[in-house]
């Protein structure tokens, strides 16, 4: 069924008003619509609660609070719940098809109202956070009971299997990719850290965000930073609202709430883009070729070492916490898009002049907008996209859609300018993204990097039955075939600035990458499409019996390395994150001169001797106290902890975080050049990482916290910086020359930091008013 079209398919309500009738009479039947909405929330949720029970596990033997985890559970089900609820509502109430009523419409209304509601927290004193997460928490329960209530029993096993591997995926790729991880201050204690720099310069920019509401990374003052930061003033409002540190949101959020979001942006858009009166829809319940298809193109069905080699990363969307959020957003307009567009082609039911003038002169300029604050490269896309449907679809007889795209190109281009630095894009380099791949697997790359794009527009195609070129055309004439032109548009149009430019550190991915998402929740959400491929697949089981055992064998081992591949790469990332927590309490063990003889494999070999012995319960025992409880003894683990020479510095920093933010907001951090237990904190040669660390963790700029002889670009302090021969401060400065310095960049207190004796430090605060 086209996304956007002209047949009476599309047009007509009649089968849409039939089928909410009997859907209201029936309830939420298995394969109907809201039934795989609801199934795809409970991955959202599963997904959420999974998240937060394998970090505090990961946590055990250290401080280990429980109430900010359950605070942004309880906001993941809201965002999760809330939309579905209000949109189920809407339908069993309205009169007639209303694109507000969209889910994904009502996605980003939530998220919308989510933030203004964190935005208010340090204005107005109090967070409504405890009723956000009481209705998530209702919300969520209530679904769990009406779906699992008359599930059979062993597609429940497989649906919480599934859904089991993907969390343990999600968990392994969050904390175990070299960005966060569950022990991320043990580890900048204990050696300096192991986490990518990324992590302290977000960290930054989100609390400069926070505290002084403009982005920067408070190198040198709060100078405003041309980036895009609107993922992390979404983060610095979440956080606010929950009521933690920026950086905790960062480490704990990503996986428990912006992911479930991310998940519930894909179905949701997938169920919004096509008119669903199909009799039955395929939901990652009833159809293990959803679970399939979902799982291929976020986890991979071939090993990382190929898809690298294609520009398709392991690590997915959720490599980069913007392109994580953007993603879902940019999905959850175009579901909104088509929402409105299929309720404005029947006349009985098109939009009222209200609606539309909100569509098009609100919604359209403010989302795109926000997109391009979150991340230009998706807004530059959308845009150019929304230009090709402006003239294809004949927009420009609608005098709104006319005002819309003039209002909307005039947004972008001064977003553009807002958040687009000098020196982000290096000039014109042909095939520049290429030269980052083995030139041997060029070849593939049209082919495996675009593969989903390939697959949404052959099963179209097959769909409508076109099988030559002249029936291509023809149907393209009549319109039928928009949606595949869409995704075509958004595949080429976002390779041509990666094969054209020379885009630094190889964010052409974003424009390259993105056709992978619009596909597979186009692909995901056309129940003709899914039914397509599951009746090949049925055909293919059926008439297996009459192929020869040879050829059964051939069509197992094709399909089963995919499969495995899946499974593999899931289960990988999670033993990689229980092998880089084993790896940090190892450590303190082994500083603490405590480390058992041999090791867990070594244990594990002496419970099955012992077992054979007859003293099962004596072997547990042993392996338990030998093994297992020094890995969790919080007073050994704090010993070690206090022992590091890095001990002092972050407890400083963590206790200056904790002053009220209005004290925060008007000081400005002074760290001496002779506290090296700061300075050289990192194990990095780049001289801006440790310094980071300052307005990443303290949640307050530095003054001169920029080393001498140090080269960086200028862009990423947000001025034109020339490296200095020696410290503009010398250690023994007086206070009242630092205060003339920090008067030079408009704050009136100061924050320093001195060293003290036995490796500690001490800091004190003053006043530099006059």
């Amino acid at each position: 069924m086209p996304l956007f079209g002209n047949s009476p398919a599309d047009t007509s309500l009649a089968a849409y008003d039939a089928s909410k009738s009997q859907m209201i009479r029936a309830g939420w039947d298995r394969g109907s619509v809201s039934d795989a909405r609801a199934w795809s929330a409970v991955i959202a949720i599963l997904l959420s609660v999974t998240a937060a029970g394998i970090y505090l596990t990961a946590r055990i033997g250290f401080d280990n609070p429980v109430g900010p985890v359950a605070s942004l559970v309880g906001l993941s089900l809201w965002l999760t719940t809330a939309p579905l609820l209000l949109h189920i509502l809407a339908r069993k109430t309205e009169t007639r098809y209303s694109w507000i009523a969209s889910e994904s419409f009502l996605s980003l209304a939530v998220l919308a109202v989510t933030a203004g509601a964190g935005w208010v927290v340090p204005r107005a004193g109090f967070t409504l956070l405890p009723a956000f997460a009481l209705a998530g928490v209702g919300g969520a329960l209530w679904i769990l009971y009406r779906q699992f209530r008359n599930g059979s029993g062993r597609a429940t096993r497989w649906f919480l299997g599934a859904a089991l591997l993907f969390s343990i995926w999600v968990a392994g790729i969050v904390w175990a990719n070299g960005f966060l991880s569950p022990l991320i201050m043990e580890n900048l204690i204990l050696h300096g850290g192991t986490s990518h720099v990324d992590t302290w310069f977000l960290g930054s920019l989100t609390n400069m965000l926070e505290l002084h509401g403009y982005p920067s990374v408070g190198l040198d003052g709060a100078a405003p930073l041309p980036y895009h930061y609107g993922s992390s003033w979404l983060f610095a409002q979440l956080s606010d609202l929950a009521m933690i540190p920026a950086l905790h949101f960062y480490q704990i959020g990503m996986p428990v709430v912006i992911v479930p979001f991310f998940v519930r942006g894909i179905f949701a858009c997938a169920y919004d883009a096509h008119p669903q009166d199909s009799p039955k829809v395929f939901s990652l319940y009833n159809s293990p070729l959803v679970w399939a298809i979902l799982g291929a193109a976020t986890v991979g069905a071939l090993p990382a070492e190929a898809l690298h080699s294609v520009a398709v990363w392991a690590s997915g969307p959720i490599l980069s916490e913007s392109y994580t959020l953007v993603i879902p957003l940019c999905l959850l307009t175009i579901g909104a898009a088509a929402a409105f567009w299929r309720a404005s082609q029947d006349a009985a039911n098109a939009p009222s002049t209200a609606s539309a003038g909100f569509f098009y002169v609100v919604f359209v300029p403010v989302i795109l907008s926000a997109i391009g604050v979150v991340k230009v490269s998706q807004m530059v896309l959308l845009l150019l996209v929304a230009l090709l449907l402006f003239v294809r679809l004949s927009l420009w007889k609608r005098p709104l859609a006319i005002v819309s795209v003039v209002l909307t190109c005039i947004a972008a281009g001064l977003v553009y300018q807002h958040v687009v630095g000098a020196g982000r894009v290096d000039g014109i380099r042909p095939l520049a993204f290429l030269r980052l791949l083995p030139v041997s697997w060029w070849v593939f790359f049209p082919f495996v990097h675009l593969f989903w794009t390939w697959a949404y527009v052959l099963l179209r195609l097959r769909s409508e039955g076109l099988r030559t070129f002249p029936e291509i055309r023809t149907a393209i004439g009549m319109r039928r075939l928009v949606d595949v032109e869409i995704v075509a548009a958004v595949a080429i149009i976002g390779q041509l600035p990666a094969l054209l430019f020379d885009i630094p550190n190889a964010n052409a991915y974003y424009f390259t990458d993105f056709q992978r998402w619009v596909s597979l929740a186009l692909l995901l959400g056309s129940a003709p499409l899914i039914g397509v491929a599951t009746g090949w697949f049925q055909n293919l089981r059926s008439e297996s019996r009459r192929f020869s055992q040879l050829t059964r064998v051939v069509l197992t081992a094709a399909l089963v390395p995919l499969a495995a591949t899946i499974v593999f790469t899931s289960v990988t990332w999670g033993l990689r994150l229980v092998q880089d927590n084993l790896s940090t309490r190892r450590e303190i063990q082994r500083l603490a001169n405590a480390l058992p003889e041999g090791g867990v494999l070594s244990g594990v070999k002496q419970i099955v001797k012992t077992t054979l012995r007859g003293h099962p319960i004596d072997a547990v025992s042993d392996f338990n106290r030998v093994q297992l409880a020094p890995l969790k003894d919080r007073d050994l683990a704090d010993s070690v902890l206090r022992s590091s020479p890095r001990y002092a510095v972050v407890k400083t920093l963590n206790a200056i975080a904790e002053m009220p933010r209005s004290v925060r907001q008007r000081s400005i951090l002074f760290v001496q050049p002779d506290v090296a237990s700061f300075w050289n904190i990192l194990p990095k040669a780049e001289c801006i990482y440790s310094p980071l660390l300052a307005p990443s963790v303290a949640a307050v700029p530095m003054l001169d916290g920029i080393p001498p002889r140090c080269k960086f670009q200028s862009y990423v302090l947000g001025r034109e910086y020339v490296p200095l021969p020696d410290w503009p401060i010398p250690a023994n400065a007086a206070d009242e020359f630092v205060c003339a310095r920090a008067r030079s960049r408009g704050f009136r207190r100061v924050i320093r930091i001195a060293p003290a004796p036995n490796g500690q430090v001490v800091s004190r605060s003053f006043s530099c008013a006059g």
